[in-house]
């Protein structure tokens, strides 16, 4: 390489390293819209950002005996002759909603939900202060019979979402034997819970 090339290449060199250090640290990628919010919120409950959809799918081991107190979201499902009722509670973002039908659905049209309204903290604290009083921590993972087609007979699905980010799931399928003692009993006191915040669930 010539002098006068070598010379030249370190110019460009040092331009370039100036005008690196004139603009500045690169900036963060852009938040999509309504991120800021949940973003801010997560980051100050501790909690990692994952979805009602992502919850509906993710599971983690059990872990008998834990603390109520650490539960972040809580979707609850119950099937009765084929219709489904859907609670859904995320303190995160502060929302909750219920609604009849395919959860997947009204999660991807959260728009259309007939029946939605804000997560008051006392709200969510009584949810918190149900399950810890039935004991749900202590449920097993599955009752009934695991796989039966619940599109005309009875079943359902708790879902909490801890601090942690892990995700623990119990359900049940089929008949008298697929609900803890007290499932009953704690379904409907939910179930009167977000009536009270929310009215009754509008029919279909």
């Amino acid at each position: 390489m010539s002098q006068t090339a070598h010379k030249a290449m370190m110019m460009f060199a040092a331009l370039l390293a100036a005008a690196c250090l004139s603009a500045g640290p690169l900036a963060a990628p852009a938040e999509r819209p309504g991120q800021a919010g949940n973003t801010q919120q997560a980051e100050e409950a501790n909690t990692p950002m994952i979805s009602l959809e992502d919850m509906l799918t993710a599971q983690s081991p059990l872990m008998e005996g834990r603390d109520m107190a650490d539960a972040r979201a809580l979707i609850m499902m119950s099937t009765s002759h084929g219709i489904t009722s859907n609670w859904v509670a995320d303190s995160r973002d502060g929302q909750m909603f219920q609604a009849y039908g395919n959860l997947e659905g009204w999660l991807f049209f959260p728009e259309r939900i007939p029946s939605r309204g804000t997560l008051e903290t006392a709200d969510w604290q009584a949810l918190v202060d149900l399950l810890s009083r039935y004991q749900v921590n202590r449920w097993e993972a599955d009752y009934g019979t695991p796989g039966e087609d619940l599109s005309q007979g009875t079943g359902w699905t708790l879902i909490l979402l801890f601090e942690d980010g892990t995700v623990e799931r119990r359900q049940g399928v089929g008949t008298s034997d697929a609900f803890p003692e007290n499932y009953h009993a704690l379904e409907r006191e939910l179930a009167a819970l977000f009536e009270r915040a929310l009215g009754p669930i509008p029919k279909k």
